[in-house]
């Protein structure tokens, strides 16, 4: 048991069925015992709905639209959501205005900065399927995606100097 300054609100998951895998990264407004809830509520959510719903957009929608009703206030969660098909090698995202990733390529040696977009989840009802914006990454043998939360970029050594985008950049690509 954690004390309410220990809980935060940064989360993952995923769900593999046959060839597809659908996967997030998120982070609650605020922090403590609130934050916590939120995601917990994120996550039962996620694994309900990857059961049921096999269309990638209309999962997203459902998900949103369930969050926003059941939170309360200005609650809500920054997040990117994945569906990787193995068949293919074909990674799909939606972005709900979470912080950008890093991609790495291994042919250029280069690192690309990707914004996700979108509005969090649970900031409004989707009307609709067709709002949602599906973007894909093309990957190679070799690349790597790095998506994170303000966990890392936050977190202070003991001068309480906060590690920084710079500095994780940096890291990533060396």
């Amino acid at each position: 048991i954690h004390g309410k300054d220990k809980i935060v609100g940064d989360t993952f998951g995923y769900y593999k069925d046959g060839n597809k895998t659908l996967f997030y990264i998120g982070d609650a407004t605020g922090h403590g015992v609130q934050a916590g809830f939120t995601v917990a509520l994120l996550s039962k959510l996620f694994f309900e709905f990857s059961k049921k719903i096999r269309i990638f957009s209309e999962f997203f929608v459902t998900l949103n639209n369930e969050l926003k009703q059941k939170l309360k206030g200005r609650i809500f969660v920054t997040s990117v959501f994945f569906e990787l098909d193995a068949t293919n090698n074909k990674l799909v995202f939606i972005g709900a205005g979470h912080d950008p990733m890093l991609l790495y390529r291994k042919k250029t040696n280069t690192v690309e900065k990707i914004i996700p977009g979108g509005l969090a989840l649970g900031v409004r009802l989707i009307p609709n399927i067709a709002s949602v914006k599906l973007k894909e990454i093309e990957m190679t043998e070799g690349d790597v995606l790095f998506g994170y939360t303000d966990g890392i970029v936050e977190v202070k050594d003991s001068t309480n100097t906060m590690y920084g985008l710079d500095r994780m950049e940096k890291s990533f690509k060396a």
